[in-house]
């Protein structure tokens, strides 16, 4: 309640000073964007995650079709295994948390390519959808074949699902008419000699012990220069805020941590994402979701 009381004082105050200088059109954005967050609420978001199956991408939608390559020829078996792990990792998030992140879709995708580069996953927020690469492996038997394996595997696809939702996240909170806001204060998070996508992958020593295959060494967070959890994230600003969210809820939680309690720019950058979080989904009921737990254990102060 108070903090509707210091919007609505807040749009007053514009709306004198918009008055004065004769800007009506300026009062009327004003207006539509008060109204839209004094109305948030929950219930907007109330509804399911759709998971589009064997639906070639021509068909779901024309305008990536072009760009993207995606093998819906896969087993239901195979599918299930993936839903039931996609659902399970939803289900840790408040409900609706999902869609308003514009990730109300999820496309399962064999041999998934992006301007034929073989790629884990693709964020399309412009059309509410993230798009995820199934592994070609038998999926149904892999645990009972080859545990490590499927245990391996699971993490990989699970550090991708919330990386993936960062980007749409990001999206939906940094977006200006389809083009994503760059943060200033984000940018000013690494040292000032460094541009994103300079740093060559392996021109630091990986430690001793670094793990191996079959996921690529750049997307393993061990803070390879100051500011970067991983050398993925150094590649570019989307990537850096996306490896920093999937630290935060995927399998890596654990090792974002250590980073942070030595790095102070990887630990302005958690904070900063878990303030997002919270003013993105400031709603009543989630204290019993692993999101919260989640943020609320995070030791980067």
């Amino acid at each position: 309640m108070r903090l509707k009381q210091i919007l609505i004082h807040l749009f007053l105050l514009m709306c004198i000073a918009c008055r004065e200088k004769g800007n009506d059109d300026l009062i009327l954005i004003s207006s539509l964007l008060l109204a839209d967050s004094l109305l948030d609420r929950p219930g907007k978001y109330d509804r399911d995650v759709q998971i589009i199956a064997h639906t070639p991408i021509a068909e779901y939608s024309p305008a990536y079709s072009n760009s993207i390559s995606c093998d819906v020829n896969y087993s239901d078996a195979d599918l299930n295994y993936f839903k039931d792990l996609l659902q399970a990792e939803i289900a840790r998030y408040p409900r609706g948390y999902w869609i308003k992140a514009r990730a109300g879709k999820v496309v399962p995708c064999r041999n998934f390519k992006v301007n034929g580069v073989n790629r884990g996953g693709m964020s399309a927020p412009d059309i509410d959808t993230i798009f995820l690469a199934l592994p070609d492996d038998d999926l149904a038997n892999l645990a009972t074949m080859n545990p490590d394996a499927d245990y391996s595997l699971r993490n990989i696809l699970i550090d991708s699902i919330h990386h993936e939702l960062t980007h749409n996240f990001n999206f939906s909170i940094y977006s200006v008419r389809g083009v994503i806001y760059r943060d200033p204060y984000w940018d000013s998070l690494k040292p000032s000699s460094f541009e994103y996508g300079t740093y060559v992958t392996g021109s630091v020593p990986y430690p001793l012990h670094f793990p191996q295959g079959p996921w690529p060494n750049y997307r393993h967070f061990w803070n390879p220069i100051p500011a970067f959890v991983s050398d993925y994230a150094t590649t570019s600003f989307a990537e850096d805020r996306a490896e920093i969210g999937a630290g935060i809820m995927g399998n890596q939680f654990w090792e974002i941590n250590e980073i942070c309690r030595t790095d102070s720019f990887v630990a302005a950058k958690v904070n900063q994402t878990i303030s997002e979080m919270n003013r993105f989904w400031p709603f009543e009921g989630t204290n019993d979701t692993e999101w919260k737990h989640r943020i609320s254990q995070m030791s980067c102060d």
